[in-house]
């Protein structure tokens, strides 16, 4: 019996890391090596011994300890929280029990280890089912920093010395409304900590968001601003263009008399760059306009790169939440891009477009080949380790935002990402 609480309770912790906080497995072969001599030498030694001097639940924690690669804080404050967790679900009953029918609480701790059992077998299958909903909270468990830890460690070790106490509280001595209030008592003030934990962690949260819009909104503004400052350029250089108009003409009409087409199509070239530096991406809407000439100036050699469609004078989607899309979807097309051989047709190709019902914005741009894994794995959120998948994250977050939907897909070397955002409001 004592090898099943065992192996329950370390496949219960292991399961919470692994769905729930999607912790890392280590590849070290020396962790994963101790991590199995230990389950193996205590599993041994449970089944040679009637008493076991260390408890089942700490040897657990310690190959967890072992075997996932993660920080020592957030591991040992996520091992609280299971021991926490461990604990209190299974005396909750028992102390319940207690409180209602005035049982000895000697003769309902018999029923304790029944409860546990049920505990265990249920964590497993419950953490596989609540697997996508923690997806998109996984990432800000990882956000919250040595201090946040740091502090739940110090709530679980508090809640954890109440819980204890909390049996030492069913004497002879006390009578029964007195153990009812104190039991009452010790799991409000569990609750209170928990709640006041999560509170702080969502304030935490705001704030990280308030400093991620705040950064977005600089970022932004300072593309506006280098947008202005390479209009002004682009203006006076067309205006010195202008002005050197009838020399061109006349240095071509030279050219051709001396019948030098070789210094003709040299010339001819060096005002097609001039022109090509000239030219301004018009997508009816600043920060779009800000973020595709910034992108356009900063395209790797021998791109070509082309824009269709404009945005209407007002569109439903914050400049900021469209600053993240573009920008994030441009950059992975642009580094994307960048890693093609330069003798390789290397192109780039946007289209937006918008009504009153929703926003759309492609882009598609030539690629080195992406394996239909890799493919899956960028459509699907598990990784974001490619070149694309680069920012996804942050758009993801818009497109939900909008109830739209974001596709990827990758034929005859075309990446094309599609993000269409819905008008909610």
């Amino acid at each position: 019996m004592k090898i099943l609480f065992f192996g329950l309770d370390l496949t219960a912790i292991y399961c919470i890391f692994k769905n729930i906080l999607r912790a890392k497995i280590n590849t070290s072969r020396l962790a994963i090596a101790c991590s199995n001599i230990l389950t193996l030498m205590y599993c041994i030694y449970l089944f040679t011994h009637n008493k076991s001097v260390m408890p089942y639940s700490l040897v657990a924690a310690v190959i967890i300890y072992i075997l996932f690669d993660e920080t020592w804080y957030l591991k040992l404050s996520w091992l609280c929280i299971c021991s926490l967790l461990f604990t209190l679900l299974p005396m909750l009953p028992v102390l319940t029990l207690c409180m209602v029918t005035s049982i000895n609480i000697d003769f309902m701790s018999a029923y304790y280890k029944y409860f546990d059992l049920a505990v265990l077998l249920i964590i497993p299958p419950l953490t596989i089912l609540l697997r996508k909903k923690f997806m998109n909270h996984t990432p800000l468990l990882r956000t919250i920093g040595f201090k946040g830890y740091f502090l739940i460690i110090i709530i679980a070790v508090i809640d954890f010395f109440l819980s204890s106490i909390s049996t030492l509280l069913f004497t002879d001595e006390l009578s029964v409304f007195g153990r009812k209030l104190i039991i009452v008592a010790i799991f409000v003030m569990i609750v209170m900590s928990v709640v006041l934990l999560t509170l702080y962690f969502r304030l935490q949260h705001y704030h990280l968001v308030l400093q991620q819009t705040n950064y977005v909104n600089q970022k932004m503004l300072e593309l506006e601003k280098q947008h202005y400052h390479d209009l002004q350029q682009k203006n006076m250089d067309l205006r010195a263009f202008r002005h050197d108009y009838n020399s061109h003409i006349t240095a071509m009409h030279g050219l051709v008399a001396d019948n030098d087409l070789p210094g003709l199509k040299k010339y001819v070239k060096q005002l097609s760059d001039v022109k090509e530096f000239l030219h301004d991406w018009n997508a009816n809407h600043p920060v779009a306009d800000a973020i595709v000439n910034y992108f356009y100036e900063h395209l790797p050699a021998h791109t070509t790169f082309q824009q269709e469609g404009k945005f209407p004078e007002h569109i439903f989607v914050t400049d900021s939440d469209l600053c993240v899309v573009l920008s994030n979807l441009l950059k992975n097309a642009t580094e994307a891009v960048r890693k093609q051989p330069e003798q390789d047709d290397r192109k780039i190709y946007i289209s937006f477009y918008s009504n009153e019902e929703y926003l759309s914005i492609t882009i598609e741009n030539t690629s080195l080949p992406i394996q239909e894994k890799e493919l899956e794995q960028l459509t699907t959120a598990k990784t974001d380790t490619l070149n694309h998948g680069l920012g996804l994250k942050n758009v993801r977050m818009i497109v939900k935002r909008y109830q739209g939907t974001l596709s990827l897909q990758y034929e005859d070397n075309l990446f094309t990402a599609c993000a269409i955002l819905r008008n909610i409001y």
